[in-house]
């Protein structure tokens, strides 16, 4: 057993390049790499089918005690050419190999098989077996990566070694070509040298250029991007950024410019407004009492990640445009999708005190029957109009409203402020595990999984009636909500301070994340509370079990709203999150001297919501329907059968 593997790793040692074309590319499906072989010694890893389809040989001399080993090498050439994203397995292998000895037949023997992609390896071992179907093959599905994180970087080599121990003599062979392949699925990938268009670039050697002309870069691992620009008169120099989106694990971090004054001096770092548009992230960076004269911008990378970017800068004065914190408009209360076109009127939502009322007239009776009956002188009509009314009664005007009482007291849990204090939560729990503003709450609607109930409750004091006939219900707890302080609050009590220049990347993101969730989910909560017919109480509840959607809006890369109501139909589902989805959201938070967040988005299109009265909400409505009217009916049996009675 030592020798064998003595033999592997020796012979693994040893690598072979071979003028085929290969690379691990993100192209949408699983990348296949098929094995070639030119003889048992030349073999390869190829995209496009060479050498022989076949390999055969024959083993004269083996035995338990003394086996042949067969070893294979397969390296891809040329080296890997992108920067990607492995998963976290290999999707697929498929090795056509076996024996056939004249006294048992075709049989496979155990094999050991590793690969290498990049820093990304794992290994498999399986058992001989002398008892294969015609044409069997070794088949492995998602073989998971024992070590790496994932990235290959270009010049990486993958290699694949398959070493087959033969215990019995015969002849032996190998299907390649299509008959044998490994599958990689890659996630991401970038050519790196293309993106870095501005290169060369330096710390000791910048890039001369103008500051208002826009550029094109990449930080490129550790790499040091600077540039040299000469400032004239201004006050206020102001450098917009735009980062590509790229994978959490490659994202250059913290992407702020560092400034070396005229006088070889470094300038504080700047004023950071960030803004999330379409995955891409955009910083406007701004610097105050910059003197002019020869000035140098650079970027730091870090090393083993990657990320493009492109930029532009502006010298203004004060007077144009004010400083960043005061670009900020103050408002950032929620604005509801209901526009005034739609609105025909508005109304209270009329309570009552029918419920009070009846349960005390219907005491009341009880008390009166008591009191103005003498059972012994009913006669069998009046008994029988009586227990008829009184029955009435009793379901009408005690049990009905207890069971409204009961009903309004619901759990807590299922409050707009309980569901947003779980929503908001698990937004930061689930951001500070993955940390990437890419990764979204994607499997939940509103924080609702598949297979969960929906259940939220909101507070109606108001109603609009909408051109079509249908009503809106407006729900007091996103009247004037403001967005940027529940968020501010709710880190306050997780003791993040927000130190001007000290908040975390991460931080930020979650605050991006949230703030964009939030106004996403709003959006929906109104239009789930548009319905046919008039609110009969205050409260309101929207129930019904989620299950899976096509239906899903927003960016390939932050997508929501991947589970729906049971009840709605998938195409009238499909159309509503397409239409309520914002055209442009963009979000920013100005890392300033006061902490702030900005966000704007429009509708997609005309959004006319009064079309989606999706039926989802319900009111307290007791054990009966039309109970005033029950009620009435037993209050005018009751005072029958009094008539009668007073009549003998």
């Amino acid at each position: 057993m030592v020798v064998r593997w003595l033999v592997f790793v020796l012979f693994a040692i040893s690598t072979i390049g071979w003028n085929v074309s290969a690379n691990l590319t993100d192209n949408s499906e699983l990348t296949t790499m098929y094995l070639m072989c030119e003889s048992s010694s030349d073999c390869y890893l190829s995209d496009e089918f060479s050498g022989q389809e076949t390999l055969t040989g024959t083993i004269n001399q083996a035995s338990p005690f003394n086996p042949v080993t067969l070893l294979f090498e397969f390296e891809m050439s040329p080296k890997q050419t992108d920067l990607a994203i492995l998963s976290d397995s290999i999707r697929f292998l498929q090795v056509d190999f076996h024996m056939e000895a004249a006294d048992q037949g075709d049989w496979q023997p155990e094999v050991v098989i590793e690969v290498n992609a990049g820093d990304n390896s794992v290994s498999y071992q399986e058992e001989a077996d002398y008892n294969i179907l015609t044409n069997e093959v070794y088949r492995i599905n998602d073989l998971p990566f024992e070590t790496g994180n994932g990235i290959l970087h270009p010049e990486d080599q993958v290699k694949l070694f398959i070493m087959f121990e033969v215990d019995t003599p015969g002849e032996w062979e190998f299907g390649l070509q299509a008959a044998s392949y490994i599958q990689f699925e890659v996630e991401w990938s970038a050519d790196i040298e293309s993106a870095n268009q501005d290169e060369p670039s330096s710390e000791s050697s910048p890039i001369s250029t103008d500051v208002d002309t826009e550029h094109h870069g990449a930080l490129v691992f550790d790499d040091v991007d600077c540039w040299s620009v000469t400032l004239t008169d201004h006050e206020i120099l102001k450098v917009f950024t735009q980062w590509d989106e790229v994978p959490d694990q490659i994202e250059q971090l913290p992407r702020r410019w560092e400034l070396k004054k005229s006088n070889g001096n470094l300038a504080p770092y700047p004023e950071d407004e960030i803004t999330i548009l379409d995955g891409s992230t955009r910083i406007t960076s701004t610097w105050r009492d910059i003197p002019s004269g020869e000035t140098e911008l650079c970027l730091r990378g870090i090393e083993n990640r990657f990320q493009s970017y492109n930029w532009i800068g502006t010298q203004i004065l004060e007077g144009e445009i004010g400083s960043t914190g005061n670009l900020f408009s103050q408002d950032t209360n929620y604005r509801s999708i209901i526009s005034n076109g739609d609105i025909e009127g508005t109304n209270e939502v009329q309570n009552g005190y029918f419920d009070e009322l009846s349960m005390i007239l219907t005491l009341g009776v009880f008390v009166f029957v008591f009191f103005g009956f003498k059972e012994k002188e009913l006669r069998k009509n009046e008994k029988r109009v009586l227990t008829i009314g009184l029955s009435l009664l009793i379901v009408s005007g005690l049990l009905h409203p207890i069971v409204k009482v009961v009903q309004e007291n619901h759990d807590e849990s299922s409050s707009f402020d309980g569901w947003l204090e779980r929503r908001v939560e698990g937004i930061w729990e689930h951001h500070m595990a993955n940390g990437d503003i890419s990764d979204s709450l994607d499997e939940e609607t509103l924080g609702f999984p598949k297979g969960m109930e929906m259940d939220l409750i909101l507070n109606i004091e108001h109603y609009h009636v909408l051109s079509d006939g249908t009503y809106a219900y407006v729900p007091a707890q996103l009247e004037n909500f403001d967005i940027e302080a529940y968020i501010f609050s709710f880190l306050e009590s997780k003791d993040i301070a927000l130190d001007y220049g000290l908040v975390e990347t991460k931080v930020i993101s979650f605050i991006i994340e949230a703030s964009r969730i939030l106004i996403l989910d709003f959006r929906l909560i109104e239009v789930m509370l548009i319905s046919e017919s008039k609110p009969s109480s205050q409260m309101i509840q929207i129930r019904d079990e989620m299950v899976d959607s096509i239906g899903i809006a927003g960016p390939s890369d932050a997508q929501v709203w991947s589970t729906q109501p049971k009840q709605i139909e998938v195409s009238k589902w499909q159309e509503l999150v397409r239409v309520l989805y914002p055209d442009d959201l963009q979000i920013s938070f100005c890392d300033c001297e006061k902490k702030e967040i900005e966000f704007s988005y429009q509708n997609s299109g005309d959004l006319i919501v009064s079309k989606y009265a999706l039926g989802l909400t319900k009111s307290p409505d007791g054990i009966i329907p039309l109970n005033g009217a029950v009620w009435c009916i037993a209050m005018i049996m009751c005072c029958y059968a009094y008539a009668l009675h007073r009549r003998k």
